[in-house]
């Protein structure tokens, strides 16, 4: 029997769609694995840091911030060792752009298989790691401040929920893509690895594989305006106003207004004072549904 790291989030997403530790632990061992549990919250508060004791495999049981901790133990540890997903989060932003079921019988099927592919990851200042997306802005507020309660009760729709009733907030945005320097006026930052929402997917190519990061400025003033952003987003290969896109492997970014930056990576709030991310081509082993 293989030996698996959970990395486990009993407080990811909605309530009705969670699993318990004991569910998840006889779902493994069914597929042959053998899990050790760590809590994502004893981890990120450094109460524990779980050794490297011949695992075969790391388990994320949780959301897009539980998915970037347990990529960061294997990156942090210099393993090679590969991530299967089993989606409980608010979002699953990760799932839904690699197609990993979300379905909990499914996605252990999926592991079960061990086909994998590697990924992307981004690198924050040269200390954060994340697998999908860094915001500051808009969005980033409303998920920093989004209860936990909510989030349990409504899931992703508690997002939605705050986010058109939280007033639009303009900043100026200083950054470089590469050797190219902007500033711009825009309510939200972005920078994705790849994206896909509720299975949408843009027109726009864009994957987990490519070595290359999109930078996205949303710059309407309205809320009416989130609807054109959205759909300019999506329906174009290059997204017309009020949205602005740029991609490279180097991004330096500032906001002007803020003497500390608010920002998130992957669902998790952090608060830094520079912002510098890296993108790493094909980083991590990520255990993914076969063609």
């Amino acid at each position: 029997m293989k030996r698996a790291l959970v990395f486990y989030n009993p407080n990811a997403g909605a309530k009705n769609k969670s699993k318990t530790k004991t569910q998840i632990k006889i779902a493994l061992k069914e597929i042959d694995l053998d899990p050790d549990f760590v809590s994502v919250q004893d981890y990120f508060y450094n109460r524990v840091n779980p050794e490297d004791i011949g695992y075969d495999v790391v388990i994320s049981a949780g959301g897009d911030g539980t998915n970037r901790m347990a990529a960061t133990w294997i990156f942090k540890n210099n393993e090679d060792l590969p991530l299967g997903i089993i989606p409980m989060g608010s979002a699953n932003l990760l799932a839904e752009a690699t197609g990993i079921p979300l379905r909990f019988e499914k996605a252990i099927s999926s592991i079960k298989k061990e086909n994998h592919e590697r990924i992307d990851a981004g690198l924050l200042n040269n200390e954060y790691y994340f697998l999908v997306a860094f915001s500051l802005g808009h969005m980033a507020d409303t998920i920093a401040k989004t209860p936990i309660k909510e989030k349990r009760k409504w899931g992703f729709l508690a997002y939605c929920k705050n986010f058109f009733l939280k007033k639009i907030r303009m900043w100026t945005f200083d950054f470089q893509v590469d050797d190219k320097k902007f500033t711009m006026n825009g309510n939200n930052l972005f920078v994705f690895n790849a994206v896909s929402i509720f299975g949408f997917t843009p027109v726009k190519k864009m994957d987990f594989q490519d070595g290359v990061f999109e930078l996205i400025v949303t710059t309407n003033r309205t809320f009416v305006g989130w609807v054109q952003a959205v759909y300019n987003y999506f329906a174009y290969n290059q997204p017309r106003m009020p949205v602005f896109s740029s991609e490279g492997k180097h991004f330096i970014i500032e906001a002007r207004q803020a003497r500390k930056i608010i920002a998130q990576i992957d669902g998790d709030r952090i608060d830094i004072e520079r912002v510098e991310i890296q993108a790493l081509s094909k980083k991590l082993k990520l255990i993914i549904p076969n063609n």
